[in-house]
């Protein structure tokens, strides 16, 4: 095993091996990164039943072993690595067009494919911005309700909701859509559904009837909020033992790319 991963082990025992595979798995799961703040974090938590500080602890660790790219975490709340990009990119290589946003990459990884896309990052980029000079009664951004409601999707979303907009912009030239009218589309759209593959495929069906706005789609369930569970410290089984020994095994196949 990795020394860097092995210190993992080290400060939190085979509970934070098996969590750091965890949270590999949920990062490929998603893309080439994760958006992480406290709110994923208590989640995280939740469906793990663990402790936030467990949590919190082993994102630490990992940072500070370079399991994840630290500057990419600091400048946009992201976890990555090179290793991580590699291994996602290599196994969607066979897909026509990988959409990306640019500045999330590591060093070089875009010389090693011709068929990633960019996606915009200056609303990303302007809530960043915002959360860091929220102090500061100077910094005015105009519309930041609009990026604080989107700073936490995937990039899947972020595409269908440029491709809606941009069907928006060519259908009503002579009325574009204002930063209010997105704000209140998106808060509909969040009141049709919690589950971000729904929300993509309400906007793509928009985007392809050229509506103006979003409905529900067919057959589709609102999700229940997410109910966090209070926290018990409590003795690791001999069941769970195996369970974390069999996600280690995964885990090192993943880490190893022979999985």
């Amino acid at each position: 095993m990795d020394d860097k991963v092995y210190m993992v082990e080290v400060e939190l025992g085979l509970e934070g091996f098996a969590l750091f595979v965890k949270l590999l798995m949920k990062i490929y799961n998603e893309n080439y990164y994760i958006e992480w703040n406290e709110r994923k974090a208590k989640i995280f938590a939740n469906q793990n039943n663990t402790n936030i500080n467990v949590i919190n602890t082993l994102i630490n660790v990992c940072l500070s072993e370079d399991l994840f790219d630290k500057k990419l975490y600091k400048k946009y709340l992201i976890l990555t690595s090179n290793g991580i990009q590699k291994r996602y990119f290599r196994a969607v290589k066979d897909r026509k067009d990988i959409y990306i946003i640019k500045e999330y990459l590591t060093n070089g990884i875009d010389n090693y494919f011709d068929n990633l896309i960019n996606v915009n990052i200056n609303s990303i980029n302007d809530d960043i911005n915002s959360i860091k000079d929220k102090h500061n009664p100077q910094s005015i951004v105009k519309d930041s309700k609009v990026n604080n409601s989107i700073k936490e999707k995937s990039i899947v979303f972020l595409k269908a909701w440029e491709d809606f907009k941009e069907m928006r912009k060519k259908n009503n030239k002579n009325k574009p859509m204002t930063i209010r009218a997105e704000e209140m589309i998106l808060n509909k759209l969040y009141n049709l559904s919690n589950n971000e593959k729904e929300q993509v495929g309400i906007l793509n069906e928009s985007t392809m009837n050229d509506w103006k706005g979003v409905f529900p789609l067919k057959g589709s369930t609102k999700e229940g909020e997410f109910e966090y569970t209070k926290y018990e410290s409590k003795k690791i089984s001999n069941i769970e033992k195996d369970n974390y020994k069999n996600i280690a095994k995964e885990g090192i196949k993943i880490l190893t790319g022979k999985k």
